[in-house]
């Protein structure tokens, strides 16, 4: 998954926030990676990203995804502003990644899935799903090797008042709230486990904003298994993952970028450790993009949509809903 000998990937950034800075200082040092265009709604970053990555600031989405030398589109943008992205990159045939939450809603998934037609390589970048870890958490699920599983509990909490991201975390008009920003990440880890529930409880704390501050979601599975979910804006809680089963168990410690992982089977202990970070998303989707592959062997477009739906459905219990402008598809 290196893309040991290649030339380095070339991508386009839309966006150039704290994310893209991120992302973009880790994946570059491997030089395996390189950002050849960028496109932000703020000229003077936009002109300031570019420079310092070696990059063309780019007056357009366009003008930044046609650049030459452009091999895939990154999407580090607010979640309000991906569908519109997304289709364009479709339009122009360039394989894109986007930033979760993918969409606003479900039926906006469902557009990009008939707009794509399997024709382009369009995939959340959800990096928790291409972390080594993750993917051995699921390898022993599925394996049957825990048994039945009976439980699963997560949590994702973080007060944004204390952390770097931005005042568009909260706000309506940019899709604000705990269950898009953060919510997503444990909602994913149970449509990659179980898929789609039979039940969904949830239990919605709203914020001065009008978005949702903290969410308890409960999803209940045909076979019994249950995952408890909390996601919460102010607060901080240890942001693992509990899994139980039968006949065994696996904890994960910070699930949504784990470095180790502990599994219990019949008494015998395992311990899984890794390096985190966005490189093994990168490194996997550039792999893919050049092997001419149009659909994600991490995430899928289909689990994309599970997943929104599941919060389409959190929303509407509390009657959470999003200007007209942004939910429209």
């Amino acid at each position: 998954m290196d893309n040991k000998g290649c030339e380095a990937f070339g991508w386009a950034f839309i966006g150039s926030g704290a994310i893209a800075n991120t992302v973009a200082k880790e994946i570059t040092r491997t030089k395996r990676h390189k950002i050849v265009s960028v496109y932000s709604r703020n000229a003077e970053k936009s002109s300031k990203f570019a420079k310092h990555y070696g990059a063309k600031s780019c007056p357009t989405l366009k003008d930044a995804i046609l650049e030459s030398g452009v091999d895939g589109v990154y999407l580090a943008t607010p979640h309000s502003c991906h569908y519109s992205e997304i289709i364009e990159c479709i339009d122009n045939g360039i394989p894109v990644l986007a930033e979760k939450a993918f969409t606003i809603n479900a039926n906006q998934v469902r557009k990009i899935i008939d707009k794509d037609n399997r024709n382009s390589y369009v995939s959340e970048a959800m990096w928790t799903r291409y972390n080594p870890i993750t993917i051995e958490v699921k390898q022993l699920v599925r394996s049957g090797k825990l048994g039945k599983i009976r439980e699963v509990n997560a949590s994702f909490c973080y007060p944004y008042t204390y952390s770097n991201f931005s005042k568009r975390v909260v706000l309506p008009e940019t899709g604000g709230g705990a269950l898009l920003d953060i919510g997503v990440y444990p909602i994913s880890y149970m449509v990659m486990l179980f898929g789609k529930p039979e039940k969904i409880d949830s239990a919605m704390t709203m914020n001065k904003y009008g978005t949702d501050m903290a969410d308890s979601i409960v999803l209940t599975y045909g076979n019994g298994t249950i995952c408890n979910i909390e996601c919460s804006l102010n607060k901080l809680s240890t942001c693992s993952a509990t899994i139980i089963g039968e006949k065994g168990s696996i904890k994960i410690p910070l699930f949504y970028r784990p470095t180790r992982a502990t599994v219990n089977i019949g008494g015998k202990r395992k311990r899984l450790r890794c390096k985190a970070g966005y490189i093994h998303e990168f490194d996997g989707v550039a792999k893919e993009i050049r092997e001419g592959k149009l659909v994600s062997s991490y995430i899928s477009l289909r689990d994309s949509l599970v997943t929104m739906e599941i919060m389409d459905a959190i929303r509407k219990t509390h009657n959470l809903r999003y200007s007209d402008e942004i939910e429209k598809a």
